[in-house]
């Protein structure tokens, strides 16, 4: 053989080895990872346990849906609540290497700085993964990586998702502004110290749409004295929480020393709720981005579901909405003394039952609608031609056609930036999202999800496939839906078809709105071999409103439907 020949096939093989892991004692694949501090480690092929050093690598994992292997974590970790009952190891600076040791997790995760545990517990052999993130694109770079590590892939995709769609949402309302504010965070009051570039407050500063003043000196936390504060004149101040900057609204709105700064005079000084969001390289990054983003005046720009896209030169103040769906949006959000006007199937919550009706879905009273002049106007599709009619007399008509959850959330954080409560909308979607994330964490324990068949008619046999919100919520509830196999949103089946596929749970529309009640069909001999008939897992929702409308209530849909199928 060719001796240069046989060399060149003996490293082939060695990078090929390479490429896909090292090969461990145990016959186990070992996974190589580079850290953000460009350290190399071996990571076993199963990661079921892991210790993590720093509230951000803490959020994450949770994030992730790993809750049940974390083993130890920090006394600064107190994020999520479920954080506080795992056992501690230490603080940041001052980690128990022999009781991490003891606790012989799988990896552990800290941060840039914590080279000299992670050496200690190398030798040990437990690998240590640590984190540097100093902007959104290495956190979202993190938690991909985590996400691989742990065996949580979807899961991380499906957060950095969150995290760009909301960002784009924020920047695309900031982007090209001809005139930006500059903001001013302090960190601390005496001596006065802010946050400069190569800081998360920074980049959160610029995303929001405003100018750091303390961008350019280069260094991450400067000092400044009140001369350089007093030139930087910043229009808006936005403080750490609870007093941790060492003052208050009210004194700092209060002191002469600052009186001339034109946040004082204008009154833009804010405190941000919650610190943590702000200084931790995790997902609640974005939640800084948009509590900034509130805090700044600025035009407001949105593209609807239709893709047309609207301008605001401040808040809607008067509103009217034409579909049900919008109006449990805006009464959600606390916007419900701003409503005009609604439809006559508009019947939750109780309030929208006295405010003016404006026609039926189809049948809109434009007219009227020009004569109330609102602000704005929120639709659904299918209100195009309403659209056209009311841009003629200058009435704004923003379209929704959310087929997805996630779609719900982006269109009630719209309605939020339109009428200037993107806050209020923030938190309704959190709760959303916190209660979702309760139903995923219940369906992950189930060893074998459920097929189910949603009647939305009995004669002929009407069910609910792809791109509804009944397909939507069984999935999310961990259901199976029968019907999702369709090409069409609402197809047709003969008796047949449904003894033949034989689901395991019929759920029915409400009130006999199906065209059978749950009794009816439970006593139809036709049905009698199906095994949802036959065991009695057959149920009739409490309110079909919650399955159909894209509004805050979804949720309460997809916690029904999960208590049908395993409650």
């Amino acid at each position: 053989m060719n001796r240069n020949l046989s060399i060149l096939t003996i490293l082939l093989m060695l990078l090929a080895a390479g490429a896909a892991g090292c090969i461990g004692g145990d016959g186990e694949s070992e996974r190589i990872y580079v850290d953000d501090t460009g350290r190399t480690i071996g990571v076993p092929a199963t990661v079921t346990t892991v210790v993590s050093l720093s509230p951000a690598n803490t959020e994450i994992l949770y994030a992730l849906g790993l809750s049940d292997g974390i083993v130890g974590v920090t006394e600064f970790c107190n994020y999520p609540e479920a954080a506080l009952a795992v056992e501690k190891v230490g603080g940041f600076s001052t980690v128990n290497v022999e009781r991490i040791i003891e606790l012989a997790p799988d990896i552990v995760f800290g941060e840039a700085m914590h080279e000299s545990v992670a050496e200690q517990l190398s030798q040990a052999g437990i690998p240590v993964f640590m984190t540097k993130g100093v902007d959104f694109e290495t956190v979202m770079h993190d938690i991909t990586v985590i996400g691989d590590i742990v065996g949580k892939e979807q899961e991380a995709q499906d957060i950095i998702d969150d995290m760009a769609r909301r960002t784009a949402a924020v920047t695309a309302q900031t982007e090209g502004l001809e005139t930006r504010m500059s903001v001013m965070y302090l960190l601390w009051n005496d001596p006065i110290m802010s946050a400069g570039d190569g800081t998360f407050i920074h980049e959160i500063i610029e995303k929001a749409g405003g100018i750091n003043i303390a961008g350019d000196i280069g260094t991450s936390w400067p000092m400044l004295d009140m001369e350089y504060v007093i030139i930087a004149d910043p229009d808006v101040i936005v403080l750490a929480p609870h007093g941790s900057s060492g003052v208050s609204v009210e004194e700092l709105l209060a002191d002469p020393t600052w009186a001339s700064i034109s946040a004082i005079k204008s009154g833009y000084v804010f405190e941000l709720e919650n610190g943590d969001t702000i200084l931790r390289a995790g997902p609640r990054i974005v939640d800084a981005l948009e509590d900034i983003y509130s805090f700044l005046p600025s035009t407001i720009k949105v593209t609807d579901d239709t893709g047309v896209s609207f301008t605001f030169s401040s808040p809607a103040q008067t509103v009217v909405s034409i579909a049900p769906s919008n109006t449990e949006i805006l009464y959600a959000i606390d916007a419900g003394d701003m409503v005009m006007g609604v439809t006559e199937f508009c019947n939750y919550p109780e309030a929208a039952l006295a405010v003016e009706k404006v026609g039926g879905f189809s049948t809109v009273n434009v007219e009227r609608i020009i004569e109330l002049d609102p602000d704005v106007v929120f639709g659904t599709s299918g209100h195009e031609a309403v659209r056209d009619q009311l841009a003629q007399a200058g009435i704004p008509v923003i379209l929704f056609k959310a087929t997805d959850i996630d779609r719900v959330y982006d269109n009630i954080r719209t309605v939020g930036n339109v009428m200037g409560l993107k806050a209020e909308a923030r938190d309704v979607v959190s709760d959303m999202m916190e209660r979702m994330d309760a139903v995923s964490a219940l369906v992950e324990n189930q060893d074998e999800l459920k097929t189910v068949f949603y009647m939305l008619w009995n004669d002929p046999v009407m069910s609910a496939g792809p791109e509804t919100f009944i397909h939507a919520v069984i999935t999310a509830a961990g259901g199976i839906n029968m019907a999702s196999d369709s090409t069409t949103s609402w197809p047709m089946y003969d008796r047949e078809t449904l003894i033949v596929r034989n689901p395991d749970v019929i759920v029915l529309a409400p009130h006999g709105s199906s065209g059978v009640t749950r009794d009816q069909l439970m006593s139809d001999p036709d049905y009698a071999t199906i095994e949802a008939v036959r065991t009695g897992d057959v149920y009739e929702l409490a309110d079909g409103d919650t399955i159909l409308r894209a509004g805050p209530r979804i949720v309460d849909a997809v916690e029904d439907v999960y208590g049908m199928l395993y409650g």
